[in-house]
């Protein structure tokens, strides 16, 4: 399942980084904000999880902090399915 959720993951990082760095060249523990993500995609980015994966992500966790890496965005998605 983990495998399933990164490739999402992935998919979703593609469309919404700008083609600043390929999505599947991006490590687990790479910070998102060095890898492109502008705090215009950033919000691109948690409504494409939200529609993805079937969750909600309320103001109080939209939180860099929960989605500055792919680990941290697995992370928190494992805790809202």
């Amino acid at each position: 399942m983990s495998n399933d959720i990164e490739a999402r993951v992935r998919l979703i990082l593609g469309r919404n980084l700008g083609n600043v760095v390929p999505a599947e060249q991006i490590s687990m523990e790479e910070d998102l904000l060095d890898c492109g993500l502008t705090s215009n995609n950033y919000i691109k980015l948690i409504v494409s999880l939200e529609k993805e994966f079937g969750i909600e992500v309320p103001e109080e966790d939209m939180t860099i902090d929960n989605f500055m890496t792919i680990n941290r965005i697995m992370s928190y998605i494992h805790t809202k399915i």
